[in-house]
């Protein structure tokens, strides 16, 4: 007898921790953009950094 080809299906957690990690690593990204740019200090009236 023969038996059934390989699909590949073992891959399926793999694959979706990658995503997963991805995901993530996308959401922390945002959030330390978001967060620099709220700190950088704001220019005052002559132009110099407060």
């Amino acid at each position: 007898m023969g038996s059934l080809a390989h699909t590949g299906d073992d891959a399926k957690p793999w694959i979706a921790a990658g995503a997963g990690l991805l995901v993530a690593g996308g959401a922390v990204t945002l959030i330390v953009a978001r967060r620099r740019k709220y700190m950088e200090p704001e220019p005052d009236d002559n132009g110099k950094n407060i």
